[in-house]
């Protein structure tokens, strides 16, 4: 049956993908064996739906990167953004944030008429590239999977 097959290739990916993670984001605890996976018309679909504090899903950004790091366009490294000479951006420091544990700086900036800001100041991260490096060893591995499988319905 292709769907056992595409399930068992599925659960090895899954396995690969999350030993990177674990490698490249000890500092993602929430992101590492958060991965899944579900069987489509056209194969498997793998994912990842953890999302940041203000509910951004950042599997994109862990990949590519952001900021003054990114290897792909956003809104951090639009024409505007890079004309202006800045390289990082202020983030509202909200109640119940905690990205001071993952090393961001906080500063407080004057708003005006005796109000003050707490920022974090954000440069953006580098890639980590979990998938694409996943991709390229589950590459290797689909034809050994796909005889183990065999193997183990001949039985």
């Amino acid at each position: 049956n292709s769907k056992e097959l595409f399930k068992y290739i599925a659960e090895e990916s899954i396995k690969i993908i999350n030993k990177n993670a674990k490698s490249k984001l000890s500092q993602y605890s929430n992101y590492i064996n958060s991965n899944k996976y579900k069987l489509t018309d056209d194969g498997i679909e793998i994912y990842n739906d953890v999302q940041s504090e203000t509910g951004k899903h950042y599997s994109l950004i862990i990949e590519y990167g952001s900021g003054i790091y990114a290897e792909m366009a956003h809104t951090g490294t639009s024409e505007t953004f890079l004309e202006s000479g800045h390289v990082y951006w202020l983030v509202p420091v909200e109640e119940g944030s905690d990205l001071e544990s993952y090393g961001f700086e906080v500063v407080d900036i004057d708003l005006g008429d005796g109000q003050v800001g707490s920022f974090y100041k954000v440069f953006g991260q580098e890639p980590k590239h979990i998938y694409t490096d996943a991709a390229k060893e589950i590459e290797k591995n689909l034809v050994n999977w796909t005889m183990q499988f065999i193997k183990q319905k001949l039985k």
